[in-house]
């Protein structure tokens, strides 16, 4: 073997080389001339490769640096797999030999078999399971699987260390409860060494771990240790499926049947022969004995029992459904489906339930279809694809459609193409966006429409939560022709009339009711607010400062306005406003024109102010009217009993507790015989006033119950013609009886205002007879006795 050799003297220049060291550097006697520095021959070698595997400037450094006054010896291994021996021999003087030797033929097996080695030292060390080689009981290999899986502390585990001290450490770790040691004592003091064996146990971190041992040569024994928590978690997933199965197939309502390839029962629940009583079926029952027994109890009907096991047989391989009727009575749905491996499954069930509920359904339905066509309305439901779902006859000939064209599946927008071309609509619906398009979210819920006959067709749409929406068709001419003619009615009387709902919005309303409240007639339509209506009046000074202080004037609180009050008008009339209340919670208001009325009643007013006697009237509850002012200052009474309202006996009680009936016991008493007596008859009686004063009082009733009472001072001597006539002024009788003439020519708009007017008829005319009969007594020298009825 010839080696390439170079020689250097003491200052590291190059003295000589051979052919051999040429050759391998690939290079001639030029590039390797004698006195060459080492350093620039190193270079020359790291860019012929001759360095080896590896950074070549790191390999530079490392070959610069290298101590060549000692000898030393390194294997380089080229690019093209040639292993090359690098020998450094110091000479005597100073300088050096390096040699390099061709080695590959002897290193190329022990290469081998080294990298064979690292191999299965890398695979040994990456396997997952854990691999422990004991001889005669002590750890003679292990990789670093075996501590981890089996809980042993990596950086203490080591070979040489028994089974025994490796448990005793395992234990100390908490690997082992005293019972989990001694299990594992037991199976290795009772394994066989020369035969296989395994066990499992469950690590405290819950990991399931597997122990598998195989007997080697020289008693030796390979442990194996692998991480089966996947396997056994899927194990027990199984099983705990197969748990739930089994409570599923008990808790099911039908019944289920399994057969295998053999046809015998490979799985039966609880319900399949809850659903056969008599014919209990159990795990590997035979399917043609079981088809035999049914038969033979007239469950698959009449005929012969072998013919219907012979028939089902042959339909054991294909799909089969059935309803059969079992003797019983009950109703049994039969499904059977072959399964890939040759068996078959068998689903049964009672439908009896459910097939009388069907019929009950299709009844129902029968007597809801005879209900919509018996309804005096058009009713049709859609779909949420405004598709018809089912519509009545009417609706179609409401909607001027054949009853075949509007049927379960017909579009909306389809029936509406058909009206538009059967001329249905007119201008004003046509302009209706809804009725061009099945945008249904754009058309109005509610709407009314002529038909070309003249009948008038209200159309409401209520929608469903499913998106789907019910129209109901309804013929209202007789109902529009009804409210033209109340409205005709309502614009013909002399009131003004509002009708307003339970929220205080306008429903209907006459032009007087606008009029009235001074209010233009395109703010007085239906659904306009009350309060609004109020606030626009106040704007325009329709109300005066009193009738604004009332809250309920501009606000839409009807609880707490008045059922009547009365206003006067910037034109100076005089309204009465009536608010009467409707179940529903709306309310009617009705306004009247009382203007002539109240002037009359001030014009009567006034007279009476003027009468030097005093008049006390009553009405027909015995209640106090009205009073003039003469009263107050002949009876000495106090405002507080003069007010309207004050029951007539509570006033007499208050008289005589005042002392101002008469002037002892005794008249007292006589007075009062007179004012308790019947209320109905007239009266006539006189008293004297604890001052003096002599008091005649008339009672003449009115014919409506009530009655009026006429003091007259009569204190002094009798008075005489002239005193009497002076006494009652005739004048008084003309504008009385002008009162009465206007009373009577007075038309009522109301029962109220009927009862006012005759109110003041009665009492005009009853004053009238009163000062009448006084002065034909003053002419004729009538006196009166105290304490005498007239």
């Amino acid at each position: 073997m010839t080696s390439a050799i170079i020689v250097y003297d003491a200052q590291h220049r190059l003295v000589m080389v051979n052919q051999r060291m040429l050759d391998l550097a690939g290079v001639d006697q030029r590039w390797l001339a004698p006195n060459t520095p080492l350093s620039d021959v190193l270079v020359l070698f790291m860019m012929r490769g001759l360095f080896g595997e590896g950074d070549p400037a790191a390999q530079l450094v490392e070959f610069k640096r290298l101590d060549r006054s000692k000898p030393s010896r390194r294997m380089l291994r080229l690019a093209d797999g040639t292993t090359l021996e690098a020998r450094v021999q110091p000479m005597a003087d100073g300088g050096f030999i390096e040699y390099f030797t061709d080695v590959t033929a002897f290193t190329g097996p022990l290469e081998t078999s080294r990298q064979d080695l690292r191999l299965l030292d890398e695979v040994f060390n990456q396997l997952s399971l854990g691999v422990a080689v004991f001889k005669q009981d002590e750890l003679l290999l292990y990789n670093p699987a075996y501590p981890r899986l089996t809980g042993l502390p990596a950086n203490q585990a080591r070979t040489g260390l028994t089974a025994t001290q490796l448990t005793d450490m395992q234990a100390a770790r908490g690997e082992f409860t005293p019972e989990q040691r001694e299990e594992w004592e037991v199976h290795r003091a009772s394994r066989d060494p020369g035969k296989r064996s395994s066990m499992e146990r469950r690590r405290p971190n819950g990991t399931a771990l597997r122990l598998e041992t195989y007997p080697l040569a020289d008693e030796t024994t390979l442990y194996e240790f692998s991480d089966v928590t996947a396997e056994r978690r899927a194990q027990e997933e199984a099983q705990r499926r197969a748990l739930l199965l089994d409570i599923v197939l008990a808790a099911l309502p039908v019944g289920i049947a399994v057969y295998g390839p053999d046809q015998r029962v490979r799985l039966v629940n609880v319900a399949f022969n809850n659903i056969y009583p008599g014919h209990h079926l159990n795990i590997g029952d035979e399917l043609e004995t079981e088809l035999r027994a049914r038969a033979l109890a007239g469950i698959f009907g009449p005929g012969d029992p072998e013919m219907h096991v012979r028939k089902l047989l042959t339909q054991v391989a294909r799909p089969e459904a059935a309803l059969r009727r079992r003797p019983d009575g009950r109703l049994v749905s039969l499904r059977g489906e072959p399964l890939p491996d040759g068996g078959r499954v068998i689903v049964v069930s009672d439908v009896t339930a459910l097939h009388d509920a069907e019929a009950r359904a299709r009844a129902q339905a029968d007597t809801l279809r005879s209900m919509l066509e018996g309804m005096r309305h058009g009713i049709a439901l859609f779909d949420s694809q405004c598709r018809v779902v089912a519509a009545n006859a009417l609706a179609a000939a409401f909607c001027g459609l054949p009853a075949d064209v509007m049927v379960p599946g017909a579009m909306l927008a389809d029936l509406s193409r058909a009206q538009r071309a059967a001329g249905e609509f007119d201008n004003t619906a046509q302009r209706l966006g809804f009725i061009t398009t099945a945008k249904l979210a754009e058309a109005p819920l509610n709407y009314t429409r002529t038909r070309p006959d003249g009948s008038i067709i209200e159309v409401r749409t209520d929608m469903m939560p499913d998106g789907g929406f019910v129209r109901t068709y309804s013929d209202i001419t007789e109902l529009r022709r009804a409210k033209d003619q109340l409205s005709a009615m309502l614009e013909g009387m002399r009131h003004g009339i509002a009708l307003f709902d339970s929220q205080d919005r306008l429903v209907a309303a006459n032009a007087l009711a606008a009029q009235m409240c001074g209010l233009p007639a395109d703010i007085v339509l239906p659904g306009a607010a009350l309060a609004d209506m109020a606030r626009t009046q106040t704007a325009t000074g329709e109300y005066d400062a009193a009738t604004q202080a009332l809250e309920f004037v501009v606000s839409a609180r009807l609880a707490e306005a008045p059922p009547r009050y009365i206003r006067n008008r910037p034109d100076g009339s005089v309204i009465e406003v009536r608010t009467n209340q409707m179940p529903d919670g709306g309310f009617v208001r009705t306004y009247s024109d009382i203007t002539e009325l109240r002037r009359a009643q001030e014009r009567l007013s006034t007279m009476l102010e003027g009468m030097r006697h005093g008049i006390v009237l009553f009405d027909a509850q015995h209640r106090l009217a009205a009073t003039n002012g003469a009263i107050r200052h002949m009876l000495d009474m106090p405002d507080s009993l003069l007010q309207p309202g004050i029951p007539y006996a509570e006033i007499v009680d208050r008289m005589r507790e005042l002392g101002l009936i008469g002037s002892h016991q005794g008249s007292v008493d006589a007075v009062m015989e007179k004012l308790t007596g019947d209320l109905r008859q007239p009266a006539r009686y006189t008293s004297t006033r604890r001052d003096g004063r002599v008091l005649e009082a008339v009672r003449d009733p009115l014919p409506d119950g009530g009655f009026i009472l006429t003091y007259v001072d009569i204190s002094g001597s009798q008075p005489t013609q002239d005193a009497a006539q002076a006494a009652i002024n005739p004048a008084l009788q003309a504008p009385l009886s002008t009162i009465i003439g206007l009373a009577q020519a007075l038309q009522p708009d109301a029962p109220a205002q009927a009862d006012q007017l005759q109110s003041i008829r009665d009492a005009g005319e009853q004053l009238l007879a009163v000062i009448d009969e006084m002065l034909q007594a003053a002419r004729a020298g009538q006196g009166v006795s105290s304490h005498q009825a007239g």
